[in-house]
């Protein structure tokens, strides 16, 4: 299993499942985790492999009706962004428990990365399959093929191999494939050999495509990386009530396009910090009502609209359908992407304070205030 299966989500033995003795028992995956543990501000996870040509989304060990709509909704949308990024080689997004990926769901794959990262770390988390020769061939992508059965040569008709063997002929001067010939084997006798060389046909990019492979993953990547939280400052001043005496208020808005929290799996799994909005006083003034360091709660992104979430263009639903695990959803149409926090303060003209926004996925921003 190298660092596949090789990770403490729904792990199951040798026996059980192909991949390792005990979970983390490499030290690539043991390192990968101790990472992870001492990163919270870790928003996403992504492990590249090879090959098919699709992108796998959580959760391989479970069906989807055991994860909340919400976190469907959100891995989908992001799916069909990657899909929409790889052009005409159409990678598609499916479930890693769907039977397309999955020969028996009964049996499915268990201690993979992606579903650790998404189950215990709470990140959406991915395993993109790079490269796809089936489809180069023209015989259709990973959904069109139907699925994983396709890699297997008795699933696939006499039409389909022709094409495969005539894209190897065009693009690869037939180097991919090494034509049967009979030789004499030591004790087995007289035997044949030949066929596909698999480690740069099937399983691997050949090196005139490699560029392109990389830029249709890298830009995923990017993109993908471009949709975590943000938390900012919008607001952040200071009204004088009474002569010395002065009212605070600051705003904070998550101007990313994930909440705070990632993913409600994070919230159901009791993982996920809320926002916090501190005053550094500084020695120069003097707090008169509020807390030092107030306690919000997690701010939404734009990640709400996607639908499936409740949202449509009417405005948001007031009823969640389906499963629910928890939390708040729109109602109204109150904005929940942001929040504020008001302090009394007594200060001098002139004195500074510093009001600090943070949140573990979402990053830190402050703003400082001068009175007077």
């Amino acid at each position: 299993g190298g660092t596949n299966r090789n990770w403490p989500e729904r792990w199951k033995p040798e026996s059980r499942a192909y991949g390792v003795d005990v979970p983390l028992d490499e030290p690539e995956a043991r390192a990968q985790a101790d990472f992870w543990r001492t990163h919270k501000n870790i928003c996403g996870g992504l492990a590249y492999h090879t090959h098919g040509g699709l992108i796998v989304r959580s959760s391989s060990a479970v069906p989807d009706s055991e994860l909340d709509i919400r976190d469907i909704a959100t891995y989908e949308y992001i799916g069909d962004m990657g899909t929409e990024l790889t052009g005409e080689a159409q990678y598609p997004s499916v479930s890693g428990n769907s039977s397309l990926f999955t020969l028996d769901p009964a049996k499915p794959r268990v201690g993979t990365a992606k579903d650790f990262f998404f189950d215990i770390m709470g990140v959406y988390a991915w395993t993109y399959e790079l490269w796809d020769m089936a489809g180069m061939a023209g015989v259709g992508n990973f959904k069109e093929r139907g699925g994983i059965r396709f890699t297997r040569f008795e699933n696939r008709t006499e039409e389909e191999n022709l094409r495969l063997l005539e894209w190897n002929d065009g693009f690869l001067g037939g180097d991919g494939f090494l034509d049967w010939k009979p030789v004499e084997h030591p004790q087995l006798g007289r035997v044949e050999i030949g066929g596909w060389r698999e480690k740069f046909t099937w399983r691997n990019p050949p090196p005139k495509f490699l560029e392109e492979e990389c830029l249709r993953s890298g830009t995923f990547m990017l993109k993908y990386a471009a949709l975590t939280p943000r938390v900012e400052l919008i607001k952040a001043d200071a009204e004088e009530v009474a002569p010395g005496l002065y009212r605070v208020t600051a705003v904070a808005k998550n101007q990313g396009f994930l909440p705070t929290n990632v993913t409600e799996q994070a919230l159901k799994a009791k993982i996920a910090k809320k926002v916090t909005m501190e005053i550094d006083l500084g020695g120069e003034a003097e707090l008169v009502m509020g807390g030092e360091k107030l306690e919000l709660d997690h701010l939404e992104g734009r990640s709400h609209r996607v639908p499936g979430r409740f949202y449509t263009p009417l405005g948001p639903k007031r009823d969640p359908p389906g499963r629910f695990f928890g939390g708040m959803f729109i109602t109204d149409s109150g904005d929940r992407s942001l929040q504020a926090a008001e302090w009394l303060v007594k200060a001098e003209g002139g004195a500074h304070v510093t009001v600090i926004a943070s949140s573990e996925k979402g990053g830190v921003d402050r703003k400082s205030i001068t009175f007077g």
